[in-house]
């Protein structure tokens, strides 16, 4: 591609305000956003609310050959000056990529929680029946980990901005993968992250309340009709009839003009066309049978959860569009793990169990709960969280409400903070705590790993057995600071730590 040739482009979409300097056909060998990043024959994007203009100035430093930008800059190279700089991205992108997405059937997959749990059952399913025909893993793109082709790495956003999703997916072509799942964020959708490409099939989990803020979504309604425009770009539509709000889900799938089949799944609707009936919860896992097209068809889960028995039935209904036999759905399901999610840590006694899980939004925390119920019922039940700063500020009532409500102990830490202060983030959670639950025995401890332990040193002094919650951040190894992102130990290190030194003291008591 040529910095004419994206002159046409931008020029064709109506995007295209003005040009500064002289355009020629020079070659553009890579696109960039990030300063750091550029190398000679960048087209670079300025773009962000943060964005600086010594930032081009290293980008120009480094080679950079043209800039894209809202507004000019003096700068001894030629820029475009576009009306959206969002809505850019993505249309140069997808030509200079060469439309990746048509290499492979690709999945989109949204919803408020269940992403990434889905996106791993879809992607373990596909690697198990690559492993038959001997082809290749398949692709993921989700909030956990990224594979393209090459190594897996840790992701940094559910779903990336548009420059580098389309490199992702023009290397997952390069490499020639059978197939590619990503999770597709409501951040993505409103912001364009995902334009120009066609999904081959997307499925809606679920939609509740989250992400309510004034730099997020300002509204529940402008969350809900962000995360409906992923029907605009699929094929085939999978959708959750048991979901809040499933009426206007299944009519947006219907009215899109890229949908061509419609299929859904439910626990409780028995109208689904993928339904699961006679689910037990184990603390090994969930057992379910699948109905569907008239048969029966038991299958075992490795993770506990009923609403994992709910992703489980999404991603069947993913790799049933695709011709993969049920044998090896159900031999994949069975010994399919998400870091992160429902890890299960248990001292030696059984008297204290540990569950790590991302759980971070009210409805991931009714399920957790729920689990808890479910699975341990006679057990106290404890809680680790925090919320995360300058987000998702409806997290911090409904989640300190709901654990009120139902925990019989609750610690308030640190949760990827930001820019604001972690104490002042759990005194505001812990006000809504003590209105909502006065009676519910809480603490602040801001250190998270201190925090864990708390916990387990309340579970210890209980006369019966206790199950843990650490909720919020799963696996991760990094939490995000004012200064940007510090190296975090990790829940689950905590856990091991704290489950060791209980079983060694227990031991020398004997």
């Amino acid at each position: 591609m040529d910095l004419n040739t994206v002159v046409t482009y931008l020029a064709d979409q109506h995007l295209l305000v003005d040009q500064v300097g002289t355009f020629d056909e020079q070659h553009i060998a890579a696109l960039e956003m990030d300063s750091r990043a550029v190398v000679p024959g960048t087209l670079f994007f300025c773009k962000g609310a943060q964005f600086k203009p010594e930032y081009l100035q290293s980008a120009v430093d480094k080679g950079a050959i043209a800039y894209v930008s809202e507004k000019p800059y003096d700068v001894p190279i030629p820029g475009l000056i576009v009306s959206a700089i969002r809505r850019v991205m993505p249309v140069v992108a997808n030509h200079f990529y060469d439309r990746p997405w048509q290499a492979y059937p690709l999945i989109g997959i949204t919803g408020t929680k269940g992403k990434t749990t889905t996106a791993y059952y879809v992607r373990q399913i596909f690697d198990a029946w690559a492993e038959r025909q001997q082809l290749m893993r398949s692709g993921l793109i989700s909030s956990a980990t990224v594979y393209v082709g090459k190594e897996e790495s840790e992701a940094q956003l559910t779903t990336p901005e548009s420059l580098p999703l389309y490199q992702l997916l023009a290397e997952a072509a390069e490499a020639q993968l059978p197939y590619v799942t990503m999770e597709v964020s409501s951040q993505a959708l409103k912001y364009h992250r995902t334009d120009g490409i066609l999904y081959d099939t997307v499925a809606f989990l679920n939609i509740s309340k989250d992400h309510i803020s004034p730099v997020e979504h300002p509204t529940f309604e402008d969350y809900f009709s962000s995360k409906l425009k992923l029907f605009q770009q699929g094929k085939r539509a999978v959708i959750n009839l048991d979901t809040d709000h499933a009426e206007r889900v299944l009519t947006a799938a219907e009215q899109s003009p890229t949908v061509e089949t419609v299929q859904t799944f439910a626990l409780e609707n028995q109208h689904a066309d993928y339904y699961a009936k006679d689910i037990i919860s184990t603390p090994a896992g969930e057992r379910f049978t699948l109905v569907h097209n008239g048969t029966e068809i038991p299958f075992t889960l490795a993770m506990s959860g009923i609403f994992n028995v709910a992703n489980a039935l999404a991603a069947i209904a993913i790799a049933d569009g695709y011709g993969i036999d049920i044998e090896t759905m159900r031999s994949a399901l069975a010994n399919a793990h998400v870091p992160g999610r429902m890890e299960s840590f248990v001292t030696a006694d059984e008297k204290i169990v540990a569950m790590v899980d991302y759980a971070h939004n009210a409805a991931s925390f009714e399920a957790m709960f729920a689990a808890s119920t479910a699975i341990y019922p006679d057990r106290n039940v404890a809680v680790v969280f925090g919320s995360p700063g300058k987000k998702a500020y409806n997290r911090r009532h409904d989640l300190t409400a709901i654990a009120g409500e139902k925990a019989d102990y609750v610690v308030l830490t640190s949760e990827d903070p930001g820019k604001e202060d972690p104490k002042a983030i759990a005194e505001e959670m812990m006000g809504y705590l003590k209105e909502v639950a006065p009676h519910t025995p809480a603490d602040i401890v801001i250190d998270r790993g201190s925090a864990i332990q708390a916990a387990f040193s309340w579970a210890e002094q209980q006369p019966h057995p206790t199950v843990l919650w650490i909720a919020g951040k799963g696996d991760e190894t990094e939490m995000k600071y004012a200064d940007g992102m510090h190296p975090y130990f990790g829940d689950h290190n905590y856990v091991k730590q704290a489950i060791a030194a209980y079983d060694q003291d227990a031991l020398s008591q004997d």
